[in-house]
């Protein structure tokens, strides 16, 4: 398995629904609105193209939150599930769209996708899963996305 890195660096919105538990966010809803709402149409349409056996719409909600807990906290996570990280290397190209996000949702920053070389050791593995569980617990109450592998980090 081969993992990636998301990193941070200097450098539209329509159709997505907010989950369900945003009552229980405690900062941050306007940035998940941005993130949930960002059009990413032509992305999802190449994806299912790509990936006809995945659910596209889950794909895409749980790439978005997984976007939305990197960005919110700052923190460089692991994407938790291959059909979010399929997502992610669909988005990535579609450069204009991306770069368009990056600047928007993640104040002029834009957000790099970078592989790992190898898997990580299963302990390793496991403590990465743990972290974006216990932050989509933090932020939504809990775990509203699929978490079953590592696959690439924030």
């Amino acid at each position: 398995m081969t993992t990636a890195i998301a990193t941070l660096e200097p450098q539209t919105a329509t159709t997505a629904t907010l989950p369900a538990p945003l009552s229980n966010l405690a900062h941050n809803a306007e940035l998940l609105q941005k993130i949930m709402n960002w059009d990413f149409s032509a992305e999802e349409q190449r994806f299912q193209k790509e990936f006809p056996h995945e659910d596209v719409a889950k794909a895409s909600h749980d790439f978005r939150i997984f976007l939305y807990l990197t960005i919110a906290d700052g923190v460089s996570y692991f994407i938790p599930s291959f059909p979010a990280d399929h997502m992610w290397h669909v988005s990535l190209w579609f450069t204009h769209n991306w770069q368009a996000f990056s600047m928007e949702c993640n104040n002029g920053v834009f957000f790099h996708h970078n592989p790992m070389s190898e898997a990580l050791p299963e302990d390793e593995a496991r403590e990465k899963l743990d972290a974006i569980q216990e932050a989509c617990i933090r932020h939504f109450g809990s775990v509203i996305i699929e978490i079953s592998d590592v696959v690439c980090c924030s």
